[in-house]
Parts: C-alpha cells; sequence; structure tokens
C-alpha cells in the first residue's frame, strides 16, 4: 500500500511538473530569439557574399520537444529589389503543436527550353501554417511559412532548366514567412495555386518534421547537386510528402511528369485524393487581395530606400 502511495505521489509530481519544465523551455528559447541578429548585426553576411541573394540554409540552434529554434529565417524582402529577390534574414521559433494546415503551392508560368515555350511550366512548394504563437520572429508572430527547394546559385548565375540537368547548381531548401513568399512570387509569376493536403494532424507534424530535418543538413545539401528532373523543387516536396501517405496515395516522383511540371502534380494530388480544397489566384493583385484578406495578423517587415518598417514600426 505505502509503495503505491508513493509511486501515486511521484506520477502526481511528474504530471505537474512537466508543464512548468516545458514552459520554462519555451521561454528560454523565446529569449534566445534574434539574440544573433542584436543591433542590426548579420552573422552569416560574409558566407553568402557573391550567393544569390534570396536564398540562405537555415542554422539550427535548438531543438526541445515541439520548439524549434533556427537562424536565416526570410521574414521579409528587400523592396529596393523590383523583383524582391533580396531577402530580410533573422531567426523563428516555431512550435510543432500549433501546426494546423499544409499545402503544396504551384507558382505558374512558361517553361522556356531554347526556341521552345511550354504554358504548364512553374515551381512547387510546401507551406506549413499554424494557429496564433505558431511561429515567433523577433518583430513579431507569422502565421506560417514556405519551405522551398531550389538550386543553390551565384548572383550572377540565372537558372537554367537544361544546365539543371547537369552538376550545376547545389542543393538548398530556404524558410520564407508566407507573407513575404506570396508578396515575391506574385511578381515573378503568371499565378499561384493553392492545394491544402487532405492530411491528419500526425501525418502534417511528421511531414513539418521531416523537412526540418533535411534543411539543417547544410553539409549534406552543399554537397547534392539539384537536378530538374530528379532532385527539383517538386521531386522533394512529392518524396517528403510520400513519407507520410499510404503506399496506395504515393506520387511517382523522379523521371515523371509529375515531378518536372506542376500541372501534372496538381492532377496525381487529385487523384490520389490528397486534396482537401483548392484555389487559384492570379498575379500580381490576386495574390495581393489574399494577402491582405488572410495574413492581416502577420507581422510585415520590408526596405523601403534605406528603412525598414513592419506593423510594429521597430527598427530592423
Amino acid at each position: 500500500m505505502l509503495q503505491r502511495t508513493l509511486l501515486f505521489s511521484l506520477l502526481s509530481i511528474l504530471c505537474l511538473t512537466t508543464p512548468l519544465l516545458a514552459q520554462s523551455s519555451y521561454s528560454d528559447l523565446l529569449a534566445r530569439l534574434g539574440e544573433n541578429y542584436a543591433n542590426g548585426e548579420d552573422p552569416y553576411k560574409e558566407e553568402y557574399v557573391g550567393k544569390w541573394p534570396g536564398q540562405r540554409y537555415p542554422e539550427l540552434l535548438a531543438w526541445e520537444g515541439d520548439y524549434v529554434l533556427f537562424d536565416n529565417f526570410r521574414v521579409g524582402n528587400d523592396e529596393t529589389d523590383k523583383q524582391s529577390m533580396r531577402g530580410l534574414w533573422t531567426s523563428a521559433l516555431i512550435d510543432l503543436s500549433k501546426l494546423k494546415k499544409v499545402s503544396f503551392v504551384m507558382c505558374r508560368f512558361p517553361l522556356k527550353v531554347g526556341p521552345i515555350s511550354y504554358p504548364n511550366g512553374g515551381h512547387g512548394e510546401l507551406m506549413y501554417e499554424f494557429e496564433r504563437g505558431g511561429v515567433k520572429t523577433p518583430h513579431g508572430e507569422i502565421g506560417g511559412f514556405d519551405t522551398p527547394f531550389g538550386a543553390f546559385r551565384r548572383d550572377d548565375q540565372n537558372f537554367d532548366p537544361v544546365k539543371g540537368m547537369g552538376r550545376v547548381y547545389k542543393s538548398i531548401f530556404t524558410f520564407y514567412a508566407r507573407n513575404a513568399r506570396m508578396s515575391q512570387v506574385s511578381k515573378i509569376y503568371d499565378a499561384i495555386e493553392f492545394f491544402e493536403l487532405d492530411l491528419s494532424k500526425e501525418q502534417m507534424k511528421t511531414l513539418l518534421i521531416n523537412t526540418l530535418k533535411e534543411a539543417f543538413e547544410k553539409e549534406r545539401l552543399q554537397s547534392e547537386y539539384y537536378n530538374t528532373v530528379r532532385n527539383s523543387c517538386l521531386t522533394n516536396q512529392i518524396r517528403l510528402l510520400n513519407q507520410v501517405v499510404p503506399k496506395k496515395q504515393r506520387i511517382r516522383e523522379r523521371f515523371s511528369l509529375s515531378g518536372i511540371l506542376p500541372k501534372y502534380l496538381a492532377d496525381s494530388l487529385r487523384d490520389k485524393g490528397l486534396v482537401r480544397r483548392e484555389r487559384q489566384l492570379s498575379c500580381p493583385d490576386g495574390v495581393t487581395d489574399y494577402i491582405n484578406q488572410n495574413y492581416s495578423e502577420d507581422v510585415v517587415v520590408t526596405k523601403r530606400g534605406s528603412n525598414f518598417r513592419n506593423f510594429y514600426h521597430e527598427d530592423f
């Protein structure tokens, strides 16, 4: 009887202290948010001299339970650049337990290969969206972020899909605040389509965890070549999605039209029963309206001229 009483007491203490320890862990991580960017510093600036200014490898600082803290989060755009290719970088703290939605985002544009133009070309990436408090930055909260996989290149290199079939570009995941990403892509693509994925909460969380783990493998990505048909923006997101769905719902990722052209991937997502709802927006007006209607609570960080601004009127 005494042993049962002691065991019950220990379990009661554990139940009471576990939430307190988790809250303490979160508070400690929150206190570190933005510490490497204090006083306007950019600790990674020199590493990316001569590199395409819109891409950086996310740098993991801490991962404790559901809380993930990392640097090189693209929180905003440099509006002095007409197409917002240059990013504004900071740190982010994610609470995985607050993930609520995952969408495949298809960006449409004609794909040109030499003199030939294919109308169904484009780019694809995953967007993760959260309940309030799910993504925090030093400047305020963000409702979600995109995780495009791409070809890491020099600042004097434009992407060429034919060259992308050879050993020309290295690989990279870049994490963008959703409002900054949608604002940027609306300036360079013809249309954007959102396919909200019909996944369980457990599947969504596992998908994000797997994405984070791969994105933080900087050395591996730097040694791995991007490939237009075998290791592209689409094939990597399909591969990650295939890891969390049953075999009957998996999509062929390599050497397939789904792995090259967004139109065919969209068809595959529908055929496999993976689409909960979908929406198509024109660029730039349709996307701008969508941002204003759906991302109004997200902090906005931009650079215009020599000044930065956001909704909290802080200096960046």
